[in-house]
């Protein structure tokens, strides 16, 4: 129930932009800075849900275009780490949204629950909550939390730290990465399976 309401209010933190006009119809949900990191009012976001429409017609006589989904990723990156550390045998949790990859590190409680199932729930959190087209890596070494913090500032597409955000992806990727298949996943017998497997340390 948790993780379903952390989800929630996950969704509720994707926003294409914060707007704000003088007649008031788009009000900006303010952040501040505190120890535990960037937070948001929740008051202010708990004000409605997100609802648009458009017609066919309407698109061709104000000659506009459908575009493509903008996210913002900086809530986006705040909604999936708050979510992370619901999870009981996570401690902290940092995640850095490229415009390619999400990248997720977290320091594992000593709760005895395997290094391979819990970086599984990790991937898998990551991956239910941003666009397909990402490509997902996860790390349980809090030493890679100042690797991914140092690219928070980098302007999309930035080839200067292209090659060194890759280079942090491979140091990742030799910590455990779970099981995630999503084709052979859609099998449910097939994922118990694999659950299963996991919670035995295979």
């Amino acid at each position: 129930m948790k993780k379903r309401l952390s989800l929630l209010l996950f969704l509720l933190l994707v926003t294409a932009c914060n707007q704000q006009s003088n007649d008031g119809m788009y009000q900006t949900n303010e952040a501040r800075q505190t120890p535990r990191g960037t937070e948001y009012d929740s008051n202010q976001m708990a004000r409605g849900y997100g609802y648009s429409r458009h017609t066919y017609e309407e698109m061709q006589q104000n000659n506009d275009h459908a575009g493509a989904l903008v996210v913002n990723r900086d809530m986006l990156a705040e909604g999936i780490s708050r979510m992370l550390v619901d999870n009981r045998s996570i401690n902290e949790a940092a995640v850095l949204i490229t415009d390619k990859y999400a990248l997720a590190v977290y320091e594992q409680q000593d709760d005895g629950q395997p290094e391979n199932l819990v970086a599984d729930q990790v991937k898998r959190s990551v991956m239910a909550s941003i666009p397909s087209f990402y490509e997902v890596y996860v790390s349980n070494d809090p030493s890679h939390i100042k690797e991914i913090a140092r690219y928070e500032n980098v302007t999309a597409g930035s080839k200067e730290y292209a090659w060194m955000i890759k280079e942090t992806i491979e140091e990742m990727k030799t910590r455990p990465q779970g099981n995630v298949d999503i084709e052979m996943d859609k099998d449910m017998d097939i994922m118990r399976k694999k659950q299963e497997e996991l919670r035995q340390g295979n």
